[in-house]
């Protein structure tokens, strides 16, 4: 499910405000990002950090040994002997699905969905720079950039 969330929904509370709520704590991150620094003597930049993760995370092959590539390849064909079967595993899960097992799984679906991590990371950013605590606005800045990378390469 994606939730569209428009600037006027995040400014003014008409309609529904439990849909701001997400685009609120996301507003909270932006801040976060423009007014707190990770190191006090050197201003924190989100597109300079992003430019440096990427490029390790583009030339990681490069930089593994033979134990990690052996890893890596068997998880891409575990990954791939998946792919092939998704039909027969998505038939499987429907001949065999119960009441109770339709209760967990809307459960279990938020711990994939993004909009929860960022809520969580705008809190904890939030409490950090609220207490001046500048260990909590790095960890959530450096978690936030983590999030960015990690899921445009998933996407990818």
């Amino acid at each position: 499910m994606i939730m569209k969330i428009t600037s006027r929904e995040v400014l003014c509370a008409r309609g529904n405000p439990t849909k701001a709520i997400p685009a609120c704590l996301i507003s909270v991150i932006v801040v976060l990002m423009l007014l707190s620094s990770a190191n006090a003597e050197e201003r924190y930049s989100l597109l300079s950090n992003l430019k440096e993760d990427f490029t390790y995370a583009a030339t990681s092959p490069s930089r593994m040994d033979k134990r990690s590539a052996i890893i890596t390849l068997g998880l891409i064909g575990i990954g791939a002997i998946l792919y092939t079967q998704d039909e027969k595993i998505r038939d499987y899960v429907q001949d065999h699905k119960t009441a109770s097992l339709d209760g967990i799984f809307p459960l279990i679906e938020k711990f994939g969905n993004g909009i929860y991590d960022l809520g969580f990371l705008a809190v904890y950013g939030g409490s950090g720079y609220m207490t001046g605590n500048e260990k909590m606005q790095a960890v959530s800045l450096h978690s936030f950039e983590s999030f960015l990378v990690a899921n445009t390469i998933g996407t990818v």
